[in-house]
């Protein structure tokens, strides 16, 4: 394989993987927020079941 190739490739693969980076940010973000809403609702069930 020649240089230029190699480095053809290489290009698509630091592509890739920010791809990849970005769509795990975007995954651990919707996750989180979707955690934070139900441990919010949670708190507000126990606090008013309590009252």
């Amino acid at each position: 394989m020649s240089k230029s190739n190699l480095e053809k490739q290489e290009a698509k693969l630091k592509a890739l993987n920010q791809k990849i980076k970005d769509e795990k940010n975007k995954v651990e973000q919707r996750l989180g927020k979707q955690i934070i809403s139900q441990n919010v609702f949670g708190y507000f069930d126990i606090r008013f079941a309590f009252s």
